[in-house]
């Protein structure tokens, strides 16, 4: 699980990626440790079908 001030950093990370899927084409997350919570909230904006992301 991630802690607060995480979560709340990945829930605005998630927010501006669902706003602005056309311009990101790379996304490095190495040092982030995601957990279920945060997969689970990245998952539906990536499967969106205006993302561009070409790498992770």
């Amino acid at each position: 699980f991630l802690s607060p001030e995480a979560e709340e950093v990945f829930q605005k990370l998630t927010d501006v990626l669902g706003k602005n899927l056309l311009l990101l084409r790379e996304l490095n997350l190495n040092e982030c440790q995601l957990g279920y919570s945060g997969l689970k909230k990245l998952v539906p904006v990536l499967a969106d079908k205006h993302c561009k992301l070409n790498k992770m």
